[in-house]
């Protein structure tokens, strides 16, 4: 199957959530499940959602986004937990919302069948990634932190342009956010873009 997600009205303090399709065969120019999750489960919603980021295992895709407040308001973190054979099935959409995460973690892309739990990365400081897990039965879901995992070399998140051959014109090299992971064979794998604080100022790519 095929999973796509996009953020819908970023900025919209009144009407916005989470775009989700599902290939109903393993043919994506077949015909597609889709459905709309509103940022707070509901409209109008009181927070805008920005730089969702999915992952799924056996039972379940897992959406986690960054939620923004009204008006300066209260900025969280959402995690939506995704009945995915029911939106596999073209389904009612049946999901549990958890607060939780932080700035942008990754639901792990889970290539292990029979692994019944959801990890999650991100950030917990400067040195060091959280890992946590999404775990229980399908609707009656709970999210915990498993570990902290540290790293040789301190790092910041600041952006260290990069240049280009024949050009005054730089790109960005990223920030130490996870966009993605993944688990197979019993083993978690994750990449980011961070500035090492003992070397010199530049982007590299750190893999945990």
């Amino acid at each position: 199957r095929y999973i796509i997600l996009g953020g819908e009205g970023i900025g919209d303090l009144n009407h916005s959530g989470t775009l989700v399709a599902v290939s109903q065969t393993n043919d994506p120019t077949g015909r597609w499940n889709l459905y709309a999750i509103f940022a707070d489960g509901y409209s109008p919603t009181q927070h805008w959602i920005d730089y969702p980021t999915v992952g799924f295992n056996g039972k379940w895709i897992l959406i986690h986004g960054d939620l923004f407040g009204q008006n300066g308001g209260t900025t969280k973190d959402g995690l939506w937990a995704l009945n995915k054979a029911d939106f596999y099935a073209g389904g009612s959409g049946q999901y549990t919302y958890l607060d939780g995460g932080s700035w942008m973690c990754a639901p792990a892309e889970t290539l292990d069948p029979a692994q019944p739990d959801e990890y999650v990365v991100w950030n917990d400081s400067n040195s060091s990634m959280a890992l946590w897990k999404l775990t229980g039965n399908v609707g009656a879901e709970s999210f915990v932190q498993v570990a902290s995992v540290g790293a040789p070399v301190g790092w910041t998140g600041s952006d260290a342009p990069a240049p280009q051959l024949g050009s005054t014109v730089t790109m960005g090299g990223g920030t130490n956010v996870f966009m993605g992971c993944n688990y197979r064979n019993g083993s978690i794998w994750a990449c980011e873009s961070v500035v090492p604080t003992s070397g010199p100022t530049r982007s590299c790519a750190q893999l945990f």
